[in-house]
């Protein structure tokens, strides 16, 4: 068992990257095959969108779990079901059953919702001053995704000739979440050694703070609008004539951008500090839906989807940040990050399960206005919980 804390880090910032390739590999896939499956295509995004819905009621069940058994234990677990999941998905297009598509990814959204806390693991690896640096590490991990993704989704098939593309694809999902679950066995946390003492914490205690729900919200909509428009996105090239393959790799641009950030935004945030580094991310959310209301070709496609990974990563960031600097006491900790969670979980899959219903209804322009007004709700938010960012981070310097 590895016991180094800073190898460790590294540890869980690949197996966050492998997380995040199995996800890139659903959001590639599963509209495609919800379409072939689907009796209806206004359902055709239904499976995506439970994967939500399995990943958000998982999200604060998990983070209480892993205080009481430890992280390693419940995320093992976790694992295990990625794998069964996989082969459920391969069973899905075998006997050509939706239905069996719709519960291949909730399943996968629970192992999903199991790696994103690994983020908030790397906390308990790390001293309070270097928190944001940890939750870089692990979530610049996230890079494999946006290199893997697209060359198993491409070249699946041909290593697994007997199985279709998309069979072929499920299958890599089992082996990525075989990979994770293995590498485990191997982590040691620190939280793990004691018992946590401390009281329960009552939820209204959490949501009374102003700063935590600001944070809540920031990465909630920053997974919204992220993946209402990633799975329209790919809708919307096949409609338009794009080939599957030039589909991997437009995403692939998008992954990048979610992920490659990560390797140096904390470097960013420090010496911008945190009110002007959301704002860039606002920007750049306000930038990648104007331009997607302008045009439908390959470089607006390419600009806007770079953009929105852009954004993502800063939104997200910054709010998981937030949340790991707020709360020092280990019962306190565990119901932040697991609250957080659920509601951006609640938010991601409201963005998943309406992604087709909203292209269908308001079309394509109008469903990037609709972003724009979030977006500027969002910023409002922002402004008035800015005084409180600011003191926030003059006491984690």
């Amino acid at each position: 068992m590895i016991k180094n804390q800073s190898f460790s880090v590294y540890f869980l910032s690949l197996g966050y990257g492998l997380g995040a390739t199995v996800a890139t590999i659903s959001v590639t896939i599963s509209g495609l095959i919800g379409a072939e499956l689907a009796p209806n295509l206004a359902l055709m995004t239904i499976p995506y969108g439970l994967q939500f819905v399995g990943s958000t009621i998982s999200a604060l069940v998990s983070s209480l779990l892993q205080e009481r058994f430890g992280r390693r234990r419940v995320v093992f677990a976790a694992g295990c079901i990625g794998i069964i999941s996989g082969l459920m998905g391969i069973l899905s297009l075998h006997f050509r059953s939706f239905e069996l598509l719709l519960l291949t990814h909730f399943i996968l959204g629970i192992f999903l919702a199991n790696i994103s806390l690994l983020r908030f693991a790397a906390l308990d690896l790390t001293s309070k001053n270097k928190y944001g640096k940890a939750i870089s590490l692990v979530m610049s991990g996230g890079v494999f995704a946006g290199i893997l993704a697209p060359f198993i989704s491409r070249n699946a098939a041909a290593f697994f000739q007997k199985l279709s593309v998309y069979q072929a694809c499920y299958l890599s999902i089992s082996i990525l979440a075989t990979m994770i679950t293995v590498m485990l066995l191997f982590l040691h946390f620190p939280s793990e050694q004691h018992k946590k003492q401390a009281a329960a914490i009552p939820l209204k205690s959490l949501l009374k703070k102003r700063l935590y729900l600001f944070a809540v919200t920031c990465g909630g909509v920053g997974y919204f609008l992220m993946n209402l428009i990633m799975i329209n996105t790919s809708i919307q090239m096949k409609a338009n004539g794009f080939a599957f393959t030039s589909v991997t790799y437009y995403i692939q641009v998008h992954t990048l951008a979610m992920f490659v950030p990560s390797l140096f935004n904390i470097k960013i945030l420090d010496k911008i500090g945190i009110t002007r580094f959301l704002g860039l991310g606002m920007v750049l959310q306000l930038l990648a839906s104007t331009i997607f209301i302008f045009g439908q070709n390959q470089v607006t496609f390419l600009l806007s989807l770079f953009l929105l990974g852009l954004s993502w990563n800063i939104l997200y960031t910054s709010g998981s940040y937030i949340v790991g600097h707020a709360f020092d006491q280990p019962a306190m900790k565990f119901k932040a990050q697991g609250i957080n969670d659920l509601i951006v979980g609640i938010m991601s899959t409201v963005g998943a399960l309406s992604a087709g219903v909203i292209l269908g209804i308001f079309g394509w322009e109008k469903q990037h206005i609709f972003a724009l007004v979030i977006t500027l709700l969002l910023i409002v938010f922002y402004l008035s919980t800015r005084r409180q960012l600011i003191a926030s981070q003059s006491n984690n310097q």
